[in-house]
């Protein structure tokens, strides 16, 4: 695990209202298949080291996706997503030898599973921006 998905996970242990919240955890890439609902899965699907004249940038996505089911309605769906953002809109992710230019939540998206129609899935995305100290 990087220390950037090890922070992920250290800020949501840390965030009573959000962990709370969802008793099926936060896993990187995939929920196992037994995990309890609600459940949130988050990646990395993007990054790009940039070079400018004198700095050197990490750029990359940090996605999330929030799943409830059955009795999950639209309204603990949105209860969980306004606990993400408050968690991690503007979140300073500490990574050693690097700050935290920007974590800015680009697109937010509900949906429900194509699979299992019981099943709601809030995509959240974030574009996170470091620059080496």
């Amino acid at each position: 695990m990087t220390e950037i998905e090890t922070a992920i996970y250290t800020a949501f242990r840390g965030d009573a209202a959000l962990s709370g919240a969802a008793p099926g955890g936060l896993h990187n890439v995939q929920a196992d298949s037994d995990a309890p609902y609600p459940r949130i899965v988050f990646s990395l699907p993007a990054g790009l080291k940039t070079n400018t004249f004198s700095d050197e940038k990490e750029e990359l996505i940090v996605e999330f996706k929030i799943y409830t089911k059955d009795g999950g309605s639209s309204a603990s769906l949105n209860d969980l997503y306004d606990k993400l953002k408050a968690l991690y809109d503007d979140y300073l992710i500490p990574v050693n030898g690097y700050y935290t230019i920007q974590m800015r939540r680009t697109i937010s998206r509900k949906t429900k599973d194509e699979v299992d129609e019981k099943v709601w899935i809030y995509l959240v995305q974030y574009e996170v921006t470091l620059e080496k100290i």
